[in-house]
């Protein structure tokens, strides 16, 4: 069975379009789990008090770099954001 060549360019196509939209759609399933689990700690750091037992011994090391992944993700939100609202202006 002859296939024509229009037919395979538009199989491969679908099929690296179906890949492309797994990986975009993974990644997004990292960033989600990966975001609640530093705001969680974030969450930690700022309302639980240095003495108290729950914190888990976040030292001042911990306390900078929760802030700067803080401010990371605070970015890379934004950035998303702004990437999948013009996604549909083409």
């Amino acid at each position: 069975m002859n296939v024509s060549a229009d037919k395979q360019y538009e199989n491969i196509t679908t099929q690296l379009r179906y890949l492309n939209d797994k990986i975009h759609d993974a990644f997004r399933h990292f960033f989600t789990l990966a975001s609640a689990i530093i705001g969680g700690s974030l969450y930690a750091h700022i309302t639980l008090a240095p003495d108290d037992p729950r914190r888990c011994g976040l030292g001042s090391s911990a306390s900078a770099l929760l802030s700067v992944v803080g401010v990371a993700i605070v970015i890379l939100i934004a950035t998303n954001f702004f990437r999948s609202r013009d996604t549909g202006k083409g």
